[in-house]
């Protein structure tokens, strides 16, 4: 016997599977607990499968959703790159026209190299300040941050802000221009050169040949990098400030006391002028530009000489203009023509250090015996046995 009962239209109903006289399923009530366990399960299967379609079509749209508003944003984003690309190109085609018009009405090499200077720095900046607010999207986040990166900045790099700062001082005073001869000190060295380029953070400075190089260095031709910072706590030089090309120079050099002073005053004096003419006259035009820019109280520019006494003999100094690129050059050629003249005035004795040694008895000694703090080197013999007098 088989006998089945439907369990969609009632699901109290048994199904009983028999077969003659055995039946499949004899116990009916687990029979009915494993159905309804059964049924449940798939009950829950088939909600889930709904949710789950329902979560697919609502992520499908989503995921459409996104990409159409991905292509919106790359599209917007392509579209704010070409305006800000042409806003940068804008900008260094204004910058490059700026620089050939300061070019063209400028002829000073010296305000040229500052007004390109100041003109790349604010192109820059400009740059700058033009990716930051188009790619940022909260101006007052940034802000705070720049106010708390500051703070910490300002401690531990505070030689970083000075030397900016003293950028900012050296670009806006004109103390110092590309191309001036200064003189820095620092640390007990002393470096004299020309200013290559001044950055926002150093001086560029080519050490030349010059009298201090020769007298303490005894080398040049390096590369120094002085930090700008050095505007506010070292003391330095510019030998070319204000458009002076000139500086006054000097030689000295000791003569004795029985020589003719005033003809070596003379000497000195008209070797200065044939030597320092040019410069002479340019430094008297120099000085009439000044004056509305300085106050000037003296501006002689002639050479000038001096006669001092000193234990040793009289010192002759002579001061002269020369060009303050090649101080050196002029004062070897003066000394070689001064040294000439007096070689050939019998009158004149230039005094060194020596020793004077005198033999023989003599009633009176030499009037040369007057310098002896020259200690100039003589031996005299009248044949009798020296008395072995020193002085």
């Amino acid at each position: 016997m088989l006998e089945i009962y439907s369990t969609t239209q009632n699901p109290n109903k048994l199904i009983n599977v028999c077969h003659s006289d055995y039946c499949l399923f004899p116990d009916k009530e687990s029979i009915a607990k494993a159905y309804h366990i059964n049924y449940n399960a798939l009950t829950v299967l088939e909600t889930t499968q709904e949710v789950f379609n329902t979560t697919l079509e609502i992520f499908t749209k989503e995921m459409e959703e996104i990409k159409v508003r991905l292509k919106a944003q790359i599209k917007e984003q392509f579209i704010k790159s070409i305006y800000i690309g042409i806003t940068i190109l804008i900008l260094i085609g204004i910058a490059f026209s700026i620089k050939l018009g300061v070019r063209k009405y400028i002829h000073d090499n010296e305000r040229i190299y500052t007004t390109n200077k100041i003109i790349n720095f604010l192109n820059i900046t400009l740059i700058v300040l033009i990716l930051l607010f188009a790619y940022l999207d909260n101006v007052s986040y940034l802000v705070t941050v720049l106010g708390f990166a500051s703070a910490g900045l300002a401690i531990a790099m505070k030689d970083l802000f000075m030397s900016i700062l003293g950028w900012i001082v050296i670009v806006v005073g004109g103390c110092v221009h590309a191309g001036d001869r200064i003189k820095i000190i620092k640390e007990g060295a002393v470096y004299i050169g020309d200013v290559l380029d001044i950055s926002v953070l150093r001086i560029t400075l080519y050490e030349d040949i010059t009298l201090t190089t020769y007298r303490e260095n005894r080398r040049a031709g390096r590369i120094i990098f002085i930090p700008n910072n050095f505007v506010f706590t070292t003391m330095f030089s510019n030998y070319t400030h204000g458009g002076m090309k000139t500086v006054w120079d000097g030689i000295d050099f000791t003569i004795t006391f029985d020589s003719d002073h005033e003809r070596a005053c003379h000497i000195a004096r008209e070797c200065a002028k044939k030597y320092a003419k040019g410069y002479t006259e340019s430094t008297r035009k120099q000085f009439v530009k000044m004056r509305d820019r300085f106050s000037l109280r003296n501006t002689n520019v002639e050479p000038r000489v001096f006669s001092l006494l000193e234990p040793n003999g009289i010192r002759i100094s002579v001061w002269y203009l020369t060009n303050a690129y090649a101080t050196l050059a002029l004062r070897s050629s003066i000394s070689s023509e001064i040294i000439d003249e007096i070689l050939q005035e019998p009158n004149i004795q230039i005094a060194y250090p020596s020793t004077t040694i005198y033999e023989g008895r003599q009633k009176q000694l030499p009037r040369k015996s007057d310098n002896e703090a020259f200690k100039s080197v003589h031996l005299k013999s009248d044949g009798e046995i020296p008395p072995q007098n020193f002085f």
